[in-house]
């Protein structure tokens, strides 16, 4: 029997459509809300001149940029005066220094260094003075700033050193940039020649009065971003290339080896004692070799030489 329309009970009216969440806000990166950067920098040097001077108008990387530059500069037996009697340059430490940065807001505005983020460009100083006579003109315009020279998205950045993960490089300083060290005069009474900014005095550089930290590795004072207050940094952390590297654990006639020379002369493992002669073949020498790397392979592990010498199995490094 068919029930009645009346005694059907109507249908709920649909609900009403929830009110949608508000489209996120769009918030452009703004440098300047950041609190100041702490970044660990590191750098490979003479030990003996650690924390003798200021870190100012140098060049500094991360890790990855550190142990690439002993790799493919420092270290490559062949290449180097087999009469030396300490590493290039007299290298002997790497050294960790902890920074606090805080770049002015001029440079965190601007397009110039748009994909840098809280740093600006690059500097290569030599001996203290910017070798890049194009970027004159940005130190008048922007004064002092940390830069940075960003990782290879393909990290590929130099193709002796295939990375797996990125590596950078900084610039500090800019204190009288366009003259070296030994030609710069003291801040208070600097060379007329030095160079400056659109205000008219001289660019003070990065370092803030008091800037490094002789007591701490985290320094306690804070840079300001203002004009000669961009960066502090603390005292070294110091890791000694010779036990990196495990000289200290070779035995030298009875006893662990003391350092780079006395390794050089006197470890008692034969394995050490040879090296790559141009041609590739292996060589023995009077001496104890730290690091070689295959002729084939040196200028690029991506050489077609290289490849097949590393296809067959044969040896690239000592």
């Amino acid at each position: 029997t068919a029930v009645p329309a009346a005694a059907v009970p109507a249908a709920a009216p649909p609900a009403p459509p929830a009110t949608p969440p508000p489209a996120p806000r769009q918030v452009a990166y703004d440098a300047k809300a950041g609190a100041v950067l702490n970044f660990d920098m590191y750098r490979a040097m003479a030990g003996s001149a650690v924390d003798t001077h200021p870190i100012e108008d140098d060049d500094m990387a991360d890790l990855g940029g550190v142990i690439k530059y002993m790799h493919t500069e420092l270290l490559t037996e062949h290449l180097a005066d087999p009469l030396r009697t300490t590493r290039k340059y007299g290298i002997d430490v790497l050294t960790r220094h902890r920074f606090k940065i805080r770049n002015p807001d001029k440079v965190l505005e601007s397009g110039t260094f748009q994909a840098m983020g809280e740093f600006g460009q690059f500097v290569t100083f030599d001996w203290g003075q910017a070798s890049n006579a194009a970027q004159m003109s940005l130190f008048t315009e922007y004064g002092d700033f940390v830069g940075v020279q960003m990782g290879c998205a393909d990290l590929r950045c130099d193709v002796r050193w295939p990375a797996e993960l990125p590596y950078s490089w900084f610039s500090v300083g800019n204190w009288c940039p366009n003259l070296p060290w030994d030609k710069k005069g003291p801040k208070s009474s600097p060379n007329l020649g030095c160079s400056r900014s659109l205000s008219g005095g001289f660019v003070q550089g990065g370092l803030c009065p008091n800037g490094f930290d002789s007591v701490s590795f985290v320094p306690i004072g804070s840079p300001t971003g203002a004009p000669g207050c961009t960066y502090t940094y603390g005292k070294a952390e110091i890791v000694r290339l010779d036990d990196l590297a495990g000289i200290t654990a070779q035995d030298c006639h009875g006893g662990k080896c003391k350092d780079w020379a006395h390794f050089r002369h006197n470890c008692t493992d034969g394995r050490l004692r040879r090296k790559f002669a141009p041609s590739g073949a292996i060589v023995p020498v009077p001496f104890c070799v730290e690091f070689d790397i295959h002729p084939a392979c040196e200028a690029s592990c991506d050489a077609p030489n290289c490849r097949a010498l590393l296809a067959s199995g044969g040896e690239a490094y000592l």
